[in-house]
């Protein structure tokens, strides 16, 4: 559940921090007071697309940030992300104004592709957008499958993976009857590329690295030479000006091993100089020995640099390095064994096809039965739920009709029909006018789901629209029931409503210094009277207001 929010440079909001508790809170307001903008915020913290246009005018960043009682099911997904806590998990994010987003779970940044990941584990925002999605007849066995329990789930994924690799087996198929010409001119260019690859003889990944660094070698013959010659000649010969190094600390070694023989103390000095004196030597005669090897062999230069100009020319081709070039000669191996046996191979993608096609047309089938038995269960399940918001003699039911060709998710066609009164036939949800029905469906359809998806908060965007009177009634008892299993959080403008919540927030707008400020406050149970008074649009002083806000107040706490 959702324990506390704090936003600050969102849209009209400055700096606002919230604490929650469980149960049904709602959030009320004149029309235009900034409601929504606190559920813009929360779906910007799950992931929603972010537009710097919600960042306060005069500031170069948003933040909103949510502290979340850690729920059921995600310990490992969080672990996997080496996030770490124990019951909380503090989500956040910052939109800048130059577009960039941060997003932190736990004070460690994560991407927003596993925010959105997480989202639906914390939080489901209900609005105008979910009535579209049940007028929507693709979505129908979504919510229906969505229903099932974990065997109806795996059997849901098997269709769709068989599927899938059947329609994978059915493309190579397709590829190998109409590409034949296609074919033969790929083996041609693929055996083009093997060929020339094989005559280059690579057979060392660092091949080019110690032609290189011989290319350098060669290169510079005349400069090795002489540089040898002349550090040999300062080591070991001198000149007229000045004694040979070598000659120099022999003097020395002399020196020091007559003064160690008088103080021990200079032992180890006389020994490094006379280890110091052996290494020079053994230094002047190979570089003497060097210095006469240098010999200049432009043939080898020329050999050398073409094949460096070789391997460049393949690399240009073929990958950045001799390993890659090996990588895509294997490639090209294998794809060439594959269309120079096209004829087994499409024997056996024939066999394949045929296997797959079997496999999904029994589970497509052990589908549509779970399917039928899952929605006659879903069909009285929703009556009931149905007859609870005022819409008893409705009848509901999930037409299941065969598809005319397979798909990833089975044999299936189905919608949802409803009648909502007595002596009426069966229509598509879409040829349902009326938004005070659809809003009820969708909630009857979220009292069903909310305890089976273990949904830790809920949030109804103004699903009382369009519903007024008693039906007002038995939705503000719906959602405190929900509330029983969820932390329900709903925007609404009818006092009904707002009378059956735990918890009561104002949202109000002002101005201040020039500036239109948004704020939110809990209500105590006098403020309570007082915006529940203002909802029924009446003067708060006027006592039968509050005698009516009071009632509808003892009636929710009673519930």
């Amino acid at each position: 559940m959702l324990l506390e929010l704090a936003i600050s440079n969102f849209a009209l909001i400055d700096d606002l921090r919230l604490e929650f508790e469980q149960g049904f809170s709602v959030l009320t307001g004149e029309t235009g007071a900034g409601k929504s903008i606190i559920i813009d915020a929360i779906g910007m913290l799950l992931g929603s697309r972010a537009s710097t246009d919600f960042i306060r005018t005069g500031s170069e960043t948003a933040y909103i940030e949510g502290c979340f009682e850690i729920p059921e099911g995600i310990e490992n997904l969080l672990e996997q992300w080496g996030i770490e806590g124990e019951n909380t998990l503090i989500v956040s994010r910052q939109i800048q104004r130059n577009g960039r987003n941060k997003c932190r779970l736990n004070g460690k940044m994560v991407t927003l592709n596993q925010l959105q990941e997480l989202a639906p584990f914390l939080v489901d925002i209900v609005g105008q957008h979910d009535q579209q999605s049940l007028l929507q007849v693709e979505k129908h066995i979504d919510i229906l499958d969505g229903l099932g329990d974990r065997e109806h789930l795996n059997l849901v994924q098997k269709v769709s993976e068989v599927y899938q690799r059947l329609h994978n087996v059915r493309s190579k198929l397709n590829e190998l009857e109409q590409n034949e010409r296609e074919r033969v001119r790929r083996i041609e260019f693929l055996e083009y590329q093997t060929k020339e690859i094989e005559e280059a003889n690579l057979s060392d990944v660092k091949e080019e690295e110690t032609l290189l660094q011989e290319r350098k070698r060669l290169s510079s013959i005349e400069k090795l030479s002489m540089g040898c010659q002349s550090i040999y000649a300062a080591l070991q010969l001198g000149n007229q000006q000045e004694r040979s190094i070598i000659d120099g600390l022999s003097s020395i070694a002399s020196e020091i091993t007559e003064l160690a023989n008088l103080d021990p103390n200079l032992s180890s000095i006389n020994d490094t100089i006379s280890q110091a004196l052996i290494q020079l030597q053994d230094c002047a005669r190979e570089l003497r020995i060097l210095s006469e090897s240098y010999q200049a062999d432009p043939y080898r230069l020329q050999i050398v640099q073409e094949r460096l100009q070789q391997l460049n020319d393949l690399k240009r081709k073929y990958g950045s390095s001799i390993y890659e070039i090996l990588e895509f000669a294997k490639d090209c191996y294998k794809e060439l064994e594959e269309l120079t046996n096209s004829e087994q191979v499409f024997e056996e993608l024939v066999l394949e096809k045929q296997k797959l096609a079997l496999e999904w047309d029994k589970l497509a089938d052990q589908l549509t039965v779970k399917r039928k038995e899952l929605a006659k269960r879903f069909e009285k399940q929703i009556e009931e739920e149905l007859a609870q918001l005022k819409m008893e003699k409705a009848s509901f039911q999930v037409e299941i009709t065969p598809l005319p060709q397979s798909s990833a998710k089975g044999k299936d066609d189905i919608e949802f029909l409803i009648s909502p009164n007595v002596g009426e036939e069966l229509k598509p949800l879409a040829r349902i006018s009326s938004g005070g029905e659809l809003s009820r469906i969708l909630l009857a359809l979220k009292s069903i789901t909310a305890a089976s998806e273990r949904i830790p908060t809920l949030i109804l965007d103004e699903i009382d629209a369009g519903i007024g009177g008693r039906t007002a009634q038995s939705i503000a008892y719906k959602i405190r029931n929900l509330s029983k299993v969820s932390q329900v959080f709903c925007i609404t403008h009818l006092p009904v409503i707002a009378g059956f919540a735990t918890n009561h927030y104002l949202v109000e707008k002002f101005e201040h210094h020039q500036r239109t400020k948004v704020e939110v406050k809990r209500l105590s149970y006098s403020e309570r009277i007082a915006e529940i008074s203002r909802m029924l649009g009446s003067d708060q002083s006027e006592e039968i207001t509050v005698e009516h806000a009071k009632e509808l107040l003892r009636r929710g706490n009673a519930s």
